[in-house]
């Protein structure tokens, strides 16, 4: 019987160059020890871990991995090639320098729907990929596929878990028994294998000459291929099992054993707090890997005695939402479901400071409360970076004189400063916030989604299911004090809150459209998709674009709002698609998609994060395509982009999903208020520089900036403004070194003058063109 592969083989793109990964590398999904070296795979990134100098590496979707879900991890030390199993089926193989240079993705869809690669085995120059179906062998000399392997009665599938050659007979742990074969018969003949015992076999390996199996709680030793002898049993299901030497070692869920030759019980670790999926020893120590402290490693002579070994990052890759200010990033890790209800994640929050994260759990022990589950959103104090508020949606059932259901968390300097809800307890009413208590659930519940800072210094914050008639809308002043103020509707389950450049507050809801509220006029509007142009009443993303205009991102598709000052007028236009003109006609920009985010660059650029299509840049109009990411021509590990973060300062763009999050040097920047001294980079340019950067020393380049280059004559030789053809770039001016023709300029030297929009700042630099 003869199974084809639709088979790829192909270097990967590094994109380490305008790319940077932000992964959580705690999550230890398998890993292997080698020559004093560990390779780990977290759930879609690998890291290296050398145990004698401590050094760590990082390999990601950044350097060309795909980004996909791991599973298997093998270490081929003849060919110094590390390869990565997926629960996919793709199989990738990084080379001694850590490039991906292989990828073969095996396309066993056509043959199983079982495609997760369990784990690999080396054999001389080959693996044997354990797979849901069979065993596939694969070729590391020549790059091919050698031969598929069926091996239950009559060639049917059967779950290999892993494989051992051992002697001159080839085993597989399957979940149906024990399997093997000789090597020197057709192993694609399934009549040459032989099923052994009964059973869910997990692990298989060689130990003193002698096969070693498990099954449930025991550890076997298989004699004359044939009979199983007991050697030893743990109190729980075994998870992984290791050798070295003279010594043998097993784990259950949350406890390692070490064992004599004889099998004779040696050490054991207490019970930890996370869990083991995989163990290596060497002859001193364990190395557990765990879902949640990367891998763990202690010595002989002290078991317990822990040390964390990761590369640093965020608790988790499982993030809601992300923030980004002043160079810092913010991860919060809550949850809610379709229906608005939350999760119940209780993960905390992460820090990025621009050097090291700082991980922030869930729980405060110092203040004897166990603040908020289901963060949802950072919003930074705007007079000062180091103190956050933090949303969360969670829910409670029982005391409602806790702090466990819902509120605001105060965090400054990454301690804990204070938390807000709606409960009188010994720690006094300290809000304005309202709780809601569900007659027929029985929880209690302070629900807060989105809040934002006005221009002077106030809070503003939505507060979901509030029913008392006290308003939805709260406003925390600079001086200290809540006030309540009443929408349309206020008993609503809110979303997103962003306050336009007239003071008008646009507020997203799950399921009645957009609120929009004004405080100086004291006026109130509800936006539908039934009167006022919405395509979905979901409303899941609101922006403030450079020229007030609102951009609304739905559950189905994006529109603009442009008539801004008339919002609360009997005139007020409604919102409309933008649409895209194109040799193949007309379209609707990111017609029907699911809108989870929306950003503006400093140049006045849109982003928008999508659930099925990664990224989008756009101009500020939307009529123009900058850049369009996705799985396909990025590191992205996700086409379901959740969250989007800019940084002003360096114009670096976070994008954050559920499997992680990535950065993008975009390069813009926001633009100056005053023209000073400026510089040009790279200088001298050369020959294999294709473009020029022109910048602020002090501040970036005000907008509408007028540029001149001349030469050394006093020729004008390119013209521009700082606004026109520059949208992508913002405060930064980019020159491909072409004059006003469009063709490139020679060797020599140049001259740049700039000027303000009004002609009476001025400043000027030199360029150094060497080709």
């Amino acid at each position: 019987m003869v199974f084809l592969f639709a088979l790829n083989i192909y270097a990967q793109v590094d994109y380490s160059s305008k790319w940077n990964d932000f992964y959580s590398y705690t999550n230890i999904v398998d890993f292997v020890e080698e020559s004093n070296i560990i390779y780990a795979i977290t759930e879609n990134a690998v890291f290296t871990f050398d145990t004698q100098s401590g050094e760590v590496q990082k390999i990601s979707s950044v350097n060309g991995l795909s980004g996909n879900q791991t599973s298997s991890i093998y270490y081929h030390k003849t060919l110094q090639l590390l390869i990565v199993g997926y629960e996919d089926g793709l199989l990738e193989i990084i080379d001694k320098d850590g490039e991906v240079k292989i990828v073969v993705d095996i396309r066993l869809s056509e043959i199983s729907t079982e495609t997760q690669i369990n784990s690999i085995y080396g054999f001389e120059n080959k693996i044997y990929l354990a797979l849901g179906f069979g065993i596939v062998v694969y070729d590391l000399i020549n790059f091919q596929f050698d031969d598929t392997y069926f091996i239950g009665q009559n060639s049917t599938e059967v779950k290999i878990l892993e494989i051992l050659v051992f002697d001159d007979d080839i085993f597989a742990s399957t979940d149906d028994g024990v399997y093997i074969a000789s090597m020197t018969d057709n192993l694609a003949d399934s009549n040459n294998w032989v099923k052994n015992f009964s059973g869910d076999f997990l692990s298989i390996m060689s130990f003193q000459n002698q096969v070693i199996t498990t099954e449930g709680n025991n550890i076997y030793k298989i004699l004359n291929n044939s009979i199983l002898e007991l050697k030893a049993s743990l109190p729980n299901s075994v998870v992984s099992i290791s050798s070295y030497e003279e010594t043998f070692a097993a784990i259950t869920s949350n406890q390692a054993f070490l064992y004599d030759s004889n099998f004779d019980l040696k050490v054991s670790s207490n019970s930890t707090t996370t869990d083991l999926n995989s163990i290596e020893i060497d002859n001193q120590s364990f190395y557990l890997g765990s879902d949640e402290f990367g891998v763990l490693t202690s010595e002989f002579i002290e078991p317990n005695n822990f040390e964390k070994i990761y590369p640093d990052g965020p608790i988790s890759n499982e993030l809601f939402s992300i923030t980004v200010s002043n160079g810092n990033l913010w991860t919060a890790y809550g949850g809610i479901n379709t229906g608005f209800a939350p999760l119940g994640y209780s993960k905390g929050i992460s820090h990025f400071n621009g050097e090291k994260w700082i991980n922030i759990a869930f729980g405060v022990e110092n203040v004897g409360v166990s603040v908020s589950r289901d963060l949802l959103y950072v919003t930074v104090d705007p007079e000062n970076k180091e103190k956050i508020y933090v949303s969360s949606y969670a829910q409670k059932y029982g005391d409602v004189d806790s702090h466990d259901g819902g509120g605001i968390l105060v965090i400054e300097n990454d301690m804990f400063y204070d938390f807000w809800n709606a409960v009188n307890t010994n720690l006094g009413t300290n809000s304005g916030l309202k709780n809601y208590t569900s007659e027929t659930s029985g929880y209690t519940t302070t629900r807060i989604y989105g809040t934002s800072f006005d221009d002077i210094g106030n809070l503003w914050v939505i507060n979901s299911f509030v029913t008392d008639g006290s308003g939805a809308l709260k406003k925390k002043s600079i001086n200290g004090v809540w006030s309540d103020h009443h929408l349309s509707i206020d008993d609503s389950e809110f979303t997103v809150l962003k306050i336009d450049g007239f003071g008008n507050i646009w507020m997203g809801s799950r399921n009645i459209g957009m609120s929009v509220y004004n405080e100086k006029d004291n006026k109130k509007t509800l936006l539908t998709s039934d009167y006022d142009g919405l395509p979905n009443d979901n409303v899941r993303a609101i922006a403030i674009g450079m020229d007030n205009n609102i951009w609304v991102g739905t559950l189905q598709g994006l529109v603009l709002f442009s008539d801004v000052e008339n919002v609360f007028s009997g005139s007020f236009q409604s919102a409309e698609p933008v649409i895209i003109d194109s040799d193949d006609g007309a379209s609707i920009l990111l017609d029907g998609m699911q809108i989870n985010d929306i950003k503006v660059d400093g140049a006045g650029n849109l982003w928008f994060a999508t659930a099925t299509g990664g990224v989008l840049q756009t101009n500020s109009t939307g009529k123009t395509t900058l850049n369009r990411f996705n799985t396909d021509n990025s590191p992205l590990p996700t086409n379901n982009v959740l969250s989007i973060g800019i940084d002003h300062s360096s114009g670096r763009v976070y994008f954050g999903t559920f499997d992680g999050i990535v950065a993008f040097d975009a390069g813009v920047l926001s633009y100056g208020e005053d023209l000073s001294e400026v510089y040009a980079y790279p200088n001298p340019s050369l020959k294999n520089n294709d473009q020029i950067n022109i910048v602020g020393k002090n501040s970036n380049l005000p907008e509408d900036t007028n540029i001149k280059i001349l030469d050394v004559a006093g020729n004008l030789v390119f013209e521009s403004n700082a606004s026109e053809n520059q949208s992508s770039y913002g405060g930064r001016f980019v020159w491909d070194k072409r004059n006003l023709a469009g063709r490139k300029v020679a060797s020599g030297i140049y001259i740049v003058l700039l000027f303000n929009v009004e002609g009476k700042q001025t400043s000027s630099t030199k360029i150094a063109i060497i080709n």
